[in-house]
């Protein structure tokens, strides 16, 4: 593998060529490389999103704002009224449980949040983001072997979530490869897990889960990775 004992991690993640990673990959025969997919940046909204009034749009919109800044206990909790009663006008609408599941989380309500995720899954069993919910939830308990069974050993999005366009938001390939990426590293899957990290990086290095990645390859021993 590209990794080795004899020098720091730190600075090798920085100077780690995708060709090689790709290279190492081939010579595995590894499924990932068997499929390119197209990522965007505009706007896909989902089918039952699309249909909502825009001043329900709005209402959601303002709540992913919310969402990206530091977490207010009094701002929460107004998003959390405002979503539990959207959810009962809209109940086919999965961004309002996605939400309600960020919501959950930030107030701490961790009882809430894992029955929401368990919701969302049961209902929209189709939907990226609530799979790497319960994915995420797995691997914050260290139940990481649970992780292929909630994806149905699809670990590549096109596969997980086809479509015809191939086509798939940035939001979407960061949420699901920076859940594949952990369990990459916690499988030992070196390249398969560098391949995850050098992906979300060439979309943006700064993003915090891109951060999340290297901060966990970054520190955990470096035998486990090879």
């Amino acid at each position: 593998d590209v990794i080795t004992n004899n020098i720091d991690f730190d600075k090798h993640l920085k100077r780690i060529r995708k060709e090689e990673v790709i290279k190492n990959l081939m010579e595995k025969k590894a499924t990932m490389l068997n499929k390119d997919f197209i990522i965007t940046e505009e706007i896909m909204e989902e089918e039952n999103l699309a249909k909502l009034p825009q001043n329900v749009k709005d209402k959601l919109n303002k709540i992913i704002s919310a969402l990206k800044k530091p977490a207010n206990k009094g701002i929460m909790e107004n998003c959390l009224k405002i979503l539990s009663d959207l959810k009962k006008i809209y109940p086919d609408v999965p961004v309002i449980y996605n939400l309600l599941t960020a919501v959950y989380l930030l107030l701490g309500d961790k009882e809430k949040h894992y029955q929401t995720i368990i919701e969302t899954t049961d209902k929209f069993p189709d939907y990226l983001f609530g799979k790497t919910a319960l994915c995420e939830h797995y691997l914050q308990n260290k139940m990481e072997d649970k992780i292929p069974d909630v994806l149905d050993n699809k670990l590549e999005i096109y596969l997980c979530v086809p479509r015809a366009s191939n086509i798939y938001h940035v939001s979407e390939v960061r949420s699901f490869y920076s859940v594949i990426g952990r369990y990459y590293a916690f499988k030992n899957m070196t390249d398969h897990a560098l391949f995850c990290y050098l992906l979300l990086k060439e979309i943006d290095e700064h993003h915090p889960l891109t951060e999340l990645l290297r901060k966990i390859y970054c520190t955990a021993k470096i035998n486990k990775y090879i």
